[in-house]
C-alpha cells in the first residue's frame, strides 16, 4: 500500500514513502475510527455497541477492514478497544468486564440493581 498526502491545494507532498506516511495515515485512521458511534466507553476501554444506522451503512464491516488493513500494513492496532473485548475476539471463552464499564447511565443502574438483587438472593 502506498500513501501520498496532499496539501490544501491538492498538490502532492514530495517525499518517498518508506513507511512513514503509511503509518501516519493508519494512525490518523485509528484516531478517527475510535470516535465512530459503533464504539462506546472511555479511552482505552471502548466496546462495540449496537447502532441501527451503522448496521444499515455497513460501518461494522468497514471498521473491521480498516483495523485489519492497519495491522497488516504495519500501522497501529485499535488501542482504543477494551482489553477484555480484544481478548474475547481473539478466542478467550469468557468476558471479564464489570457493570461499571457501561457508559449508558440507565442501563448501568438497571444492571447494578440486578447484581445487587442476585447477591441478596445468594445470601439466602
Amino acid at each position: 500500500m502506498l500513501v501520498r498526502f496532499t496539501d490544501d491545494a491538492s498538490v502532492f507532498e514530495e517525499g518517498i514513502d518508506t513507511g512513514g506516511p503509511r503509518r501516519e495515515f493508519f494512525t490518523l485512521l485509528m484516531k478517527h475510527l475510535k470516535d465512530w458511534p459503533i464504539f462506546d466507553g472511555s479511552d482505552g476501554h471502548r466496546f462495540l455497541v449496537y447502532n441501527a444506522k451503522a448496521v444499515r451503512e455497513d460501518e461494522y464491516f468497514m471498521a473491521g477492514k480498516m483495523i485489519a488493513l492497519s495491522v497488516v500494513h504495519g500501522g497501529p492496532g485499535p488501542h482504543f478497544l477494551s482489553e477484555d473485548l480484544v481478548q474475547y475476539l481473539a478466542g478467550r471463552p469468557s468476558f471479564n468486564s464489570t457493570v461499571n464499564a457501561i457508559t449508558d447511565e440507565e442501563i448501568r443502574k438497571v444492571l447494578q440493581e440486578k447484581a445487587r438483587l442476585l447477591c441478596l438472593w445468594k445470601t439466602f
